[in-house]
C-alpha cells in the first residue's frame, strides 16, 4: 500500500488529498466529506479498509475545510462540485483512467449526485452515507449567505432537489448508508432517493442500527459496520454476488 499527499489547484485554491494505492488495476474511488468541520480525516480508517480490498482510494478536503485553503462561508454546493471533478478529473491524469467509485458523506450526497452528468457513464456505483440533499435554488449561495441558510431550512426544501432526477438517471447500483441515530437526516430524503435507485440499477440499503450522524467517524472506529458496508460496496462492484 502507497500512501501519498498531494496539494492540488484548484477553483482558485489548493486542496489537500491523500491517495491510497494498492498497486492494482481496480477502481478509483472518490471520497467527498461533509459539511461543518468535516474533513478527510474523518474517514481515514475507511478509506485504508476500501483501499485494502484493491481500490486506489482518494479523500480530499473542499475548500475552506482540513489542510485546504480557502474560507468554509465563501464556499457554496456548485463549488464542491467543481472541486469533486476537478478531484478525479486529476486522479485519472496521475494513475490513468478507472472506473469510479463515488462516495459521499451527509451534504455530499447532493455532491454526488451533481457529479453524475458528467461522470456517471464511467461509474460503476454511487455510496451516498447518511445523504443530504438541497432545493437547487441555493446551488450557488456561498453557505455565509443568510438566504442559503434560510433556504436549506425551508420546510420541504429537500423536494426542490434536482437530486433525484440524476439518481433516477444513473443506470448502475446505489448504496444509500443510513444510521438509527441520526437526528438530521430527513426519512423523506432517503426514501425518496431510493425510489429514484431502485428504478434503475439497483439498490442496497445498509441501516446500521446503532449509528450517529456523523458516520465517516462511526465507520473508521467501528469494525463492523464497516465491514457491512466495504461489503456491499464488493457486491455492487460484481465481487460478491452483484449481477446485472
Amino acid at each position: 500500500m502507497i500512501s501519498k499527499s498531494i496539494n492540488l489547484l484548484c477553483d482558485g485554491e489548493k486542496l489537500a488529498c491523500v491517495d491510497l494505492d494498492p498497486g492494482t488495476g481496480g477502481h478509483l474511488a472518490v471520497l467527498c466529506h461533509g459539511a461543518g468541520k468535516s474533513s478527510k480525516e474523518r474517514s481515514g480508517s475507511f478509506a485504508l479498509a476500501l483501499s485494502s480490498r484493491g481500490i486506489l482510494t482518494r479523500t480530499f478536503d473542499f475548500s475552506g475545510h482540513g489542510d485546504s485553503t480557502g474560507q468554509l462561508g465563501d464556499l457554496t454546493l456548485e463549488r464542491r462540485r467543481a472541486q469533486a471533478a476537478c478531484a478525479i478529473r486529476d486522479a485519472w491524469r496521475v494513475y490513468g483512467r478507472r472506473r469510479l467509485v463515488l462516495v459521499g458523506f451527509s451534504m455530499s450526497g447532493q455532491t454526488l449526485a451533481d457529479l453524475l452528468p458528467e461522470f456517471g457513464s464511467e461509474c460503476d456505483c454511487v455510496v451516498m452515507i447518511a445523504p443530504a440533499v438541497y432545493d437547487e435554488q441555493v446551488r450557488d449561495l456561498p453557505f455565509e449567505d443568510e438566504e442559503f441558510t434560510e433556504g436549506i431550512r425551508r420546510a420541504g426544501s429537500w423536494e426542490e432537489s434536482d437530486a433525484y432526477a440524476s439518481i433516477r438517471a444513473f443506470q448502475r447500483p446505489v448504496i444509500v448508508v443510513t444510521a438509527g441515530k441520526d437526528q438530521v437526516v430527513l426519512e423523506p430524503v432517503v426514501d425518496e432517493l431510493t425510489s429514484a435507485a431502485a428504478a434503475d440499477g439497483g439498490i442496497f440499503r445498509v441501516h446500521l442500527p446503532d449509528a450517529p450522524h456523523r458516520l465517516s467517524e462511526w465507520l473508521s472506529t467501528n469494525e463492523r459496520d464497516r465491514t457491512t458496508v466495504l461489503d456491499a460496496i464488493d457486491r455492487a462492484l460484481g465481487r460478491g454476488g452483484w449481477s446485472d
